[in-house]
């Protein structure tokens, strides 16, 4: 005879047999559990290492789809240019001739093989620059004595995202004519648009460019003149990313 508060006889061992029946279905499916997790985080770390085989640029250490995209952006660059154009002056300002020295328009070439170029991006999600010119001896065939330096500033907006882009941009800069031991102030208003093809990391690029430009000039006989030309220029940039 079973004592005083006990359960039925066969009735515990059936509530036994159901927690056990339950304990062992909970482990069968968090183990499930736990084996697809981890086959998930597989596939993933290894989607993340083969875009990072394809695209460097990708962090492999951390799985693809949390790892936000990150624009290609350049810092700063330098650069090397040369090449050649035309220009035409008139006098606007002149004082009367004196003996044989009368103030003439006069058209000449222009070479210019030593342009260095500083740039710099400072908008972090744009591509736009600005860009400091340094023209060491641009040479005027039109005069008889001397030679140009000067600086030009340019606002670059480098249109499009792909392996030609557009460089279009206003200017301001300033020359020196050297000649003897004398030195003549020009101002400057120049332009620019060309192309550069740059290459897929954005460390290098290779452009052609055109820059008008307005200018006047004074020269030794206190003569002003007014005027402007063009220039055609080849070169190449090499640049630091983030």
């Amino acid at each position: 005879m079973d004592g005083v508060g006990d359960p039925p006889h066969g009735v515990g061992d059936s509530v036994h047999s159901d927690r056990l029946f339950y304990r062992r279905s909970l482990q069968f499916y968090d183990g499930r559990i736990v084996h697809r997790v981890s086959c998930v985080s597989a596939l993933l770390v290894a989607a993340s290492a083969s875009s990072a085989r394809a695209n460097p640029d990708v962090d492999s250490a951390v799985p693809i789809l949390l790892t936000p995209g990150r624009p290609h952006q350049r810092r700063f660059g330098f650069g090397l240019y040369g090449g050649g154009g035309v220009g035409v002056f008139v006098p606007v300002v002149a004082h009367p001739c004196t003996g044989d020295s009368c103030a003439e328009s006069f058209l000449g070439g222009i070479i210019d093989f030593s342009t260095l170029e500083f740039q710099v991006f400072p908008f972090r999600h744009r591509e736009f620059s600005i860009d400091v010119s340094s023209r060491l001896t641009e040479t005027f065939l039109g005069l008889s004595c001397g030679y140009f330096t000067g600086e030009d500033v340019f606002f670059n907006f480098n249109v499009g995202s792909g392996t030609a882009r557009l460089l279009i941009g206003p200017g301001l800069g300033y020359s020196v004519q050297v000649c003897h031991s004398a030195a003549a102030a020009e101002f400057r208003i120049p332009a620019e648009i060309g192309i550069e093809l740059i290459t897929n990391r954005e460390s290098f690029g290779f452009k052609f460019l055109m820059r008008p430009l307005f200018e006047t000039y004074r020269d030794r006989q206190h003569t002003i003149y007014a005027g402007g030309g063009g220039m055609f220029l080849l070169g190449m940039s090499g640049y630091k990313r983030d």
